[in-house]
């Protein structure tokens, strides 16, 4: 059978909503989602329409069957059959060449292939190894820490900041992507809000440091 090979796609969003941690991105379909703003393009504003990768499609060569007649053509992925629509004969195979797989999750690796059903058996391509787009670089994520349990809690939450590449200062300013405290209080507090920066509890970071990779934020806002 024809060799596969998959290249990587980009589904287009515009920007909703845009702070110094977290942006709100409206898809195609009219859906909000959120975003580290850290991973958008530099010169970002509030209308741009950005590109992030969630689907590939999956290309092959021409099926030659020689005598043999085509039944039917499937894809899968992960050794897992996707009940995807796919060309029902050999000419429209031919003709097509290309599916679109949708759906992924980001900074996910896939193994896709195709099977050609026929009259003379089965027949597989090629395994076509596939990586999305990763959230896993922190290093421009940057916090300042606010009210917290004690300034050992602070101490260890800063260790927790130099073990997953980001950095920490003391003072709010523009370059601060999170504000972390467990009590809404303080000028600091009041001054990062006033920046619309996001203010998450330290249940934030530490799942960023247990997943290694950036956490939205929202679940992590302290109200």
């Amino acid at each position: 059978m024809a060799t596969a090979a998959a290249q990587t796609r980009s589904s287009q969003f515009t920007v909703g909503k845009l702070d110094a941690g977290m942006a709100m991105l409206l898809t195609e379909d009219y859906q909000l989602i959120e975003f580290p703003s850290v991973l958008l393009p530099k010169g970002v504003a509030l209308g741009s329409v950005v590109t992030i990768d969630t689907w590939v499609v999956l290309e092959w060569e021409p099926l030659e069957l020689a005598t043999a007649e085509l039944r039917s053509l499937h894809l899968y992925r992960d050794s897992q059959r996707l009940f995807q629509p796919m060309p029902a004969t050999l000419d429209a195979a031919n003709a097509q060449r290309a599916i679109k797989i949708t759906g992924l999750d980001v900074n996910q690796e896939y193994d896709f292939k195709l099977e050609m059903r026929t009259s003379a058996g089965r027949l597989f391509s090629n395994s076509v190894h596939v990586k999305t787009h990763a959230l896993t670089d922190l290093s421009g994520v940057c916090v300042c820490f606010g009210e917290c349990e004690s300034l050992e809690e602070v101490e260890n939450l800063k260790a927790a900041v130099d073990r997953i590449g980001a950095s920490w200062v003391d003072t709010v300013s523009l370059n601060v992507t999170h504000f972390i405290a467990r009590y809404a209080t303080g000028p600091s507090y009041d001054h990062a809000l006033a920046l619309n920066i996001p203010v998450v509890k330290p249940g934030w970071l530490l799942a960023c440091e247990a997943n290694n990779k950036l956490q939205p934020a929202i679940q992590f806002y302290l109200s």
